[in-house]
């Protein structure tokens, strides 16, 4: 694990975070006892199968989780920014990690041990309500990805996923400004995985979107341009 400790901000003062409730010596504690690292593009935070020995809050920049296929292939199934944690199912169930977290841009990633988390949990009701808010949450996106791809079009499916992707990427949502174009930072083979169909039917959607105007498509990239569009495609938002 190729990774440089450096300083971050407190994670109790992130309003998105799990640790957003922490005060006194409980936080004191998570801020003495938490390792924060750098992770360049394309490196490896935690391997799938890898024993668990810590959850990871991001602090900065993106997260890839995947998962290997049958024929070695990589299956995007979440991305993770600024005040998302992972590594926690795993943790609690006592298996190892379900999948591989790989920095997507340059990352800083605070590692909080086993030990502390589970320290912290015992101690404080207010992490305890708060990660099983985040799993609730969590389990309701489940369902609804389980809807779309049971009774939506493939139209409906892209929308929703790049409605995901400009709302879920930690923290840019609020950024947005009307007119100004959002990043879609992954393949279009990974969002095609995503979605559950082929990249040659999800490269024809995307352009009958760019046709209308609501994207704007280049060989590596998606660029949002138009947000409110996407909501009157997409029955439910994932947000």
């Amino acid at each position: 694990m190729k990774a440089n400790e450096i300083l971050c901000k407190v994670c109790g003062d992130d309003q998105g975070s799990i640790f957003s409730g922490l005060a006194g010596e409980h936080l004191e504690r998570l801020e003495r006892e938490k390792i924060v690292r750098h992770y360049g593009r394309g490196e490896s935070v935690f391997y799938e199968g890898e024993e668990v020995a810590a959850i990871y809050q991001v602090c900065s920049g993106l997260l890839k989780l995947f998962k290997t296929g049958r024929r070695k292939e990589e299956l995007v199934i979440r991305l993770l920014g600024p005040g998302d944690v992972t590594g926690y199912r795993a943790l609690l169930a006592g298996e190892p990690y379900a999948a591989t977290a790989e920095a997507g841009e340059p990352s800083t990633v605070c590692a909080i041990s086993k030990e502390t988390f589970l320290g912290l949990l015992r101690r404080s009701p207010e992490l305890s309500l708060s990660l099983l808010s985040k799993m609730a949450r969590e389990m309701r996106h489940s369902e609804d990805q389980m809807v779309a791809m049971a009774q939506e079009s493939v139209r409906q499916r892209t929308a929703r996923l790049l409605l995901f992707l400009h709302g879920g990427q930690v923290g840019k949502l609020e950024k947005y400004k009307p007119g100004e174009p959002v990043e879609v930072p992954l393949l279009h083979k990974e969002m095609a995985e995503m979605i559950g169909t082929t990249p040659e039917t999800f490269s024809r959607t995307l352009h009958a979107l760019a046709r209308r105007g609501i994207i704007r498509v280049t060989k590596a990239k998606i660029f949002i341009e138009n947000p409110a569009a996407l909501e009157t495609i997409s029955p439910v938002s994932l947000t």
